[in-house]
């Protein structure tokens, strides 16, 4: 087995917990993958067809690029996911979106928050960057 597929392994189990899914839960969505098979692909004591993957992938939620990604591919399905969250969003939540990234590339150890929430709100009462309030660097 190449050194790859650990690291694909790695990321079912990872974009899978993220997901909130258990195995069983993942394996229905991907079309009928019984939970043990699912625990095989996590462990690397079972190598899945790339037709199995891409089961894995669209139970996921996520391409089979995004699934394969693997160190400078991960950004670029990060990138990926990213666009297909904001598709089709009014442009003031666009604006909203980059002015965001570019605030969060200057302070990237700020936990950007509504005034007077505990959690940045989107669509609530933070309608642009200035309406965030973040700690001081």
């Amino acid at each position: 087995m190449s050194d790859v597929y650990p690291k694909i392994a790695e990321r079912i189990r990872s974009l899978r917990k993220r997901a909130g899914l258990t195995q069983a839960q993942l394996g229905e969505r991907a079309g009928g993958i019984n939970a043990q098979e699912i625990s095989r692909f996590e462990s690397c004591s079972r190598v899945p067809s790339i037709e199995t993957l891409a089961r894995v992938a669209t139970g996921l939620g996520v391409t089979l690029a995004e699934l394969t990604a693997i160190g400078e591919d991960e950004a670029s399905a990060e990138a990926e996911r990213v666009r297909a969250l904001i598709n089709g969003e009014s442009s003031a939540t666009l604006r909203l979106v980059g002015d965001l990234i570019e605030l969060l590339k200057r302070h990237p150890d700020a936990a950007p928050r509504a005034r007077g929430s505990d959690a940045l709100a989107i669509g609530g009462t933070a309608n642009a960057v200035e309406d965030l309030e973040l700690p001081e660097p």
